[in-house]
């Protein structure tokens, strides 16, 4: 992360000024949305409406549109590893302690400051709250009960691999030189094995809910 120059400091408001997120503008100064935050804010830069009560940044309409392999591997591993709070418009992702490096990518891909906390069994939290964020969520089947209801969501076919990725890398793991993926949802479950026959995978279906490469 970089330290903003007077040059990028004042660019930096140019920016944002001009209409750029302040996601947008922390991607390409490589520095933290609250970074760019505080300094709009010692420069009295008005804040536009909807930052003003939020606590933590966040770019909240970031799954509109399944445009990108990176916004379709996170979506696969929320699929696996997150889960919502419809009533609170809450999404908790949690991960062991050697995972937390993970958490930090994922609150950089959202444009978060959210803190990544620690919960009472030494795992890492991460807690966004947003109710466009959720309902677009929710559109693309990551509900409070996804285990059951999950089923791939529609994406251009060459973002597949990408959801997949992710769904392998919070549900996945190795088994005699095999990646295994478990999944509770039949309906996942079978689009999920008729895309990884189709793949170059190798693939064996050892038991009803795993899925072997």
């Amino acid at each position: 992360m970089w330290k903003l120059s007077f040059d990028d400091k004042a660019q930096a408001v140019a920016m944002y000024e001009s209409g750029q997120s302040l996601a947008e503008i922390a991607k390409q100064m490589n520095v933290t949305a609250s970074a760019i935050l505080n300094l709009l804010r010692r420069r009295q830069v008005a804040i536009r409406s909807g930052y003003k009560k939020r606590l933590h940044c966040l770019t909240e309409n970031m799954f509109k549109n399944l445009d990108s392999s990176e916004k379709a591997y996170w979506l696969g591993f929320l699929a696996a590893d997150g889960w919502v709070d419809e009533q609170r418009h809450s999404l908790y992702l949690e991960l062991s302690q050697k995972d937390s490096d993970h958490l930090c990518k994922f609150r950089e891909f959202m444009g978060s400051s959210a803190p990544i906390k620690t919960t009472k069994k030494k795992c890492k939290r991460i807690i966004l709250n947003s109710k466009t964020m959720i309902r677009q969520l929710v559109k693309l089947g990551i509900t409070g009960k996804k285990s059951f209801t999950l089923t791939t969501p529609k994406m251009p076919s060459e973002l597949l691999s990408g959801f997949y990725r992710g769904i392998l890398d919070g549900d996945g793991w190795i088994v005699r030189h095999r990646i295994v993926a478990a999944s509770t949802s039949s309906g996942f479950h079978r689009v999920r094995i008729r895309y990884l026959k189709k793949s170059k995978l190798g693939f064996q279906h050892p038991s009803a809910k795993t899925v072997a490469i």
